[in-house]
């Protein structure tokens, strides 16, 4: 199935211009929607692919998150044209807009204490949410100051479990930031142009 993904180019790279939103892999296949904390935690114990609406409503407010399993899954997250970000792509990305990258890429609205971005991409990066591995969504008490994005490199923990790299924005920082986290957070993502 094709699906149209509104883009953008920043220097010789080209982002989707919002978060993914997709409920199939590029297969077809379905990926589960997960309604409660106890049906996050059981899947990803199960290390299946999952995804979720904020407060598990569907709402346009805030989008989808997914596990980690549904970025490392072999059936496809992006839909076809399209793929994944490495860690190297988003390096690029901030390479390539020098000092201040994370202020250029963030929403010219809707960040807490003077942290919006400053118009000069067309990035438009929302604060989000994110899941911890227990279902329990994250900085839901602090929205407007966070959002996080998986990237494809994957790492282990001590206890030998899959982790993924995430791209941190923050509220008060003008860079972006990473942080190697389990496969059972949720987080949103965005895709680059194969």
């Amino acid at each position: 199935m094709k699906i149209h993904i509104e883009e953008i180019q920043i220097g010789k790279q080209i982002w989707s211009s919002s978060n993914l939103g997709v409920f199939t892999f590029r297969n077809g296949d379905a990926i589960a929607e997960v309604k409660g904390e106890d049906e996050w935690h059981n899947l990803c114990n199960e290390k299946m692919p999952a995804y979720a609406y904020l407060d598990y409503k569907k709402s346009k407010k805030g989008g989808i998150i997914y596990n980690g399993y549904a970025i490392t899954d072999l059936r496809n997250l992006a839909p076809e044209g399209w793929r994944l970000p490495a860690k190297k792509d988003w390096e690029a990305l901030a390479k390539f807009l020098k000092e201040d990258e994370a202020t250029k890429i963030k929403s010219v609205n809707g960040w807490q204490s003077g942290g919006n971005g400053d118009g000069s991409t067309a990035f438009d990066a929302l604060p989000n949410f994110s899941m911890n591995p227990d279902g329990v969504f994250r900085e839901k008490e602090d929205q407007g100051m966070y959002t996080e994005f998986f990237t494809t490199n994957e790492s282990k923990n001590i206890l030998g479990g899959l982790c993924l790299d995430h791209v941190i924005l923050e509220d008060w920082k003008s860079f972006i930031g990473y942080e190697a986290k389990s496969a059972a957070y949720g987080a949103a993502v965005r895709l680059i142009k194969e």
